[in-house]
Parts: structure tokens; C-alpha cells; sequence
């Protein structure tokens, strides 16, 4: 096989909790400890200090990569995605196993990687391109197309500790994307820049997989993993669980994200009662068209939200109040709220509702749900679900692929044809 990167049996190990072993000690730290651990030996005294504690950041992971392939890597956070990235951009050595990297490999870990914050974008850009391989001469003929691609045109002769973190990433992937690497490596820098630059860099992304080199790309985005990616290594714990085609690997990644299942049962039931509440929900479950548990739909399928409550005190008339949001944002995509009855629910009832969803009618993105109960009018609530109560997140597929055909929350119905 004509493998651009090839990882086997890859750990990483560190050794915290004591000063001296630590990977981040400085030479005078590390000389202080050692000094005053030798004068406490001679004085019959044991050695001061914290227990030390191993971290496996990775442990055994494997996977392999062919020109031409865009993986994005995801896991939950301290899963060991940057430390992998890290491991293969040679910033750091693995404490086990071996890595084989073929061909130039342009790596962009962080907003500004070496970028000296006294230094111009100008003078940046030589030093930055230099960094990842580039003769002078190479950047010369090159520095153009950096800048009108970076957009900061005006302030290509400021200092650049002035820039935005906008304009930090804009400028240090527009060095990293002109490098013509055939192998590049990406951690979550798209997330600073704004919608029109994003477009403009998963264009760039795409043509370096169009040209047979390959794209590795961290992120918590699944709308841009799903869009940009056709593979996905998921990592948890620094291991790597799945490997595979990204609609197969991401719900996975999603149910990670989401609780260990008691928040659907008897974990809602476990929650203290607030004072004078008049209802608690029990029970929160999105099913497929089948029937069956599910969290995850295609845009065109068809759902059922069922919430089960019990009353507390008796009652008359009740509502439900469905929000859903952007999870990272926090905006509300969308709101129902519907009558339910007028009647009297009486003390200790247990009762089931189903608000059915002919379409999803989302778009692709995974969302945060809160459910409400309130009375009739919506001005006194009995029972709220928020973010705090841990509900899973709503994933919504579909089979499109072109992320720039249909963005946003929704797809509007539209007809169009030419006119005359």
C-alpha cells in the first residue's frame, strides 16, 4: 500500500505530580528540586515532594493514512487528538511505538504557531515559512497570494501581537496552505476564523486532497468533519475506538458526547424537588420511525419526541415548551410550544406526551434540546430541562454533501426554472 502516514502501536506517556519529571520543568527548576531532594538525602530526610502519577495520553493507537485521504480525527476533550498531531508533526517523540511520515508535512497547531508577536506579518511570514520548510526564494514568489489570501493587506507591516486571533489564524494558514505540503495537518484553527473564511480554507482542503495529498483535521465541528471528510478516526481516552467512514464514526463520536443513558430514566427521576413543584418530567425520548430509541435522523425522516411527566400538586391546564439550540452558540434554532390540555391534571398522575414530527426538516448539525412544562398561558413553569440536565445531543444527517448548496438551520422549499 502507497501510504502517506503510517502509526503503530503509538503511546505517549507523561509523568506528573513531581517538578523534576515534569516534561514542562525548566533547567532551573529541574536543578533547584534535584539540589534540594540531594541535601534532604544527605540530611537523612526523604525527598520532598508530590507522588508521581503516569498519564498515557495514547495508548497503542494505529491507523494509516493514503494520498489523497481527508481524515478528521474527533474524540472528547483530553482524548489525545492534539497529542497525536503533536507526535506526528515531531514536536514531540512518542514514548512507544513508530510513526512514517512520506513526503513535506505543514502543521498548524494553534492560532500563530511560530509567529514572533514583535515581529510584522511581513516579517512573519519569512520567518513562519521558513519554520515549515520554504526557501526564501519559494516565499518571495509566494508572498502575494499569502497575503491576499490572509485578507490583511493593511496591516501586513504592523507588529503582529496587534492582530486579532482572527487575523493571527487567517495569516498563519494562508503561510501553511502555500507551502504545497503533501501531507496537512490541521487543529481546530478553523474555528476562529469568520463563515467566508472557513469557505475559502475547506476549499483549500479540498484541492489538496484533489491533488493526491493528504489532510489530517481535529476538530469539534461535525458539520465541517462531515462536509470535508470521508473518513474519521475517533479517539477516547487516547485509544482509538473506531476508524471508519464518517456517517458510520460521528453518531458514534455524538453518543460519547451524550450521557450514559440513567438521564433518560432514572436519572431524571433522581433529581431533588424545588420547592412548591407542581410537575417533574421522568422520561425524554426522541423515536425513529420504527419505533425504537434514537437521537440521530436523517433530515428527511420522520421523529417522535415522547416526555413523560408526574404530577406533584394538582393542576389545571398544561403546555409544552420544545427549544432547540445551537449547542456552541447557544442560540435558539427553534421553538414549539403547544397546548396540551385545559383540564385538571390531578396529584400523582403519570402521564405520556407525543408531539410527532411528519419531517426533521433540519439541517445537518447536531443540536442541544430543552423541554418545558408550563401551564396554559406559559407564564408559570412547572418543570424545566436545560443544558444542566445532560440531554443528548439531537444529531441530523443527510445524504448532501455539498455544504455550501443548503447552509443554515433549515432548507426552505423552493421552486426554480428559467426564466423566459
Amino acid at each position: 500500500m502507497n501510504f502517506s502516514i503510517e502509526v503503530k502501536n503509538v503511546s505517549k506517556k507523561y509523568t506528573i505530580g513531581k517538578l523534576a519529571h515534569s516534561p514542562y520543568a525548566t533547567l532551573r527548576e529541574t536543578l533547584a528540586s534535584r539540589t534540594a531532594d540531594l541535601g534532604r538525602w544527605l540530611s537523612g530526610k526523604a525527598p520532598n515532594g508530590c507522588p508521581e502519577e503516569v498519564l498515557w495520553a495514547l495508548k497503542d493507537v494505529s491507523f494509516s493514512a493514503k494520498p489523497g485521504e481527508v481524515i478528521g480525527i474527533v474524540g472528547k476533550n483530553g482524548a489525545g487528538k492534539s497529542t497525536l498531531l503533536k507526535i506526528l508533526s515531531r514536536i514531540t517523540e512518542p514514548t512507544q511505538g513508530t510513526i512514517r511520515v512520506k513526503g513535506k508535512l505543514a502543521s498548524l497547531l494553534e492560532v500563530g504557531t511560530g509567529f514572533h508577536p514583535e515581529l510584522t506579518g511581513r516579517e512573519n511570514i519569512f520567518l513562519n515559512g521558513a519554520l515549515l520548510g520554504m526557501k526564501r526564494e519559494e516565499i518571495k514568489r509566494k508572498f502575494d497570494q499569502i497575503v491576499s489570501f490572509s485578507q490583511i493587506e493593511k496591516f501586513i507591516d504592523t507588529p503582529v501581537k496587534r492582530y486579532s486571533s482572527g487575523m493571527y489564524v487567517r495569516l498563519a494558514f494562508s503561510v501553511a496552505a502555500h507551502l504545497d505540503p503533501e501531507i496537512l495537518v490541521l487543529d481546530e484553527v478553523l474555528a476562529v476564523g469568520d463563515l467566508a473564511f472557513q469557505k475559502k480554507c475547506t476549499s483549500v482542503m479540498r484541492d489538496v486532497a484533489n491533488q493526491d495529498r493528504t489532510v489530517l483535521f481535529v476538530s469539534h465541528n461535525l458539520q465541517l468533519i462531515r462536509s470535508l471528510c470521508s473518513r474519521v478516526v475517533l479517539l477516547d481516552h487516547g485509544q482509538v475506538i473506531q476508524d471508519g467512514p464518517t456517517e458510520v464514526v460521528l453518531p458514534e463520536f455524538v453518543k460519547l458526547l451524550q450521557s450514559n443513558g440513567e438521564v433518560l430514566g432514572n436519572g431524571l427521576r433522581s433529581r431533588g424537588l424545588g420547592e412548591n413543584q407542581v410537575a417533574r418530567i421522568e422520561r425524554v425520548q426522541f423515536l425513529n420511525q420504527s419505533g425504537a430509541p434514537c437521537w440521530t435522523f436523517d433530515s428527511r425522516e420522520s421523529a417522535v419526541l415522547e416526555v413523560d411527566y408526574t404530577a406533584f400538586q394538582s393542576f389545571e391546564g398544561l403546555s409544552l415548551w420544545l427549544i432547540i439550540r445551537n449547542p456552541l452558540s447557544g442560540d435558539v434554532v427553534t421553538s414549539i410550544k403547544e397546548k396540551i390540555t385545559e383540564k385538571i391534571i390531578e396529584v400523582g398522575q403519570k402521564k405520556k406526551i407525543r408531539m410527532e414530527f411528519p419531517k426533521m426538516a433540519l439541517g445537518p448539525f447536531d443540536y442541544a434540546v430543552e423541554v418545558t412544562l408550563t401551564n396554559s398561558e406559559g407564564d408559570q413553569f412547572y418543570d424545566h430541562l436545560g443544558k444542566e440536565s445532560d440531554l443528548p445531543l439531537l444529531s441530523v444527517t443527510s445524504i448532501e454533501k455539498d455544504p455550501h448548496k443548503r447552509q443554515g438551520y433549515f432548507a426552505m422549499p423552493v421552486s426554480i426554472r428559467e426564466a423566459a
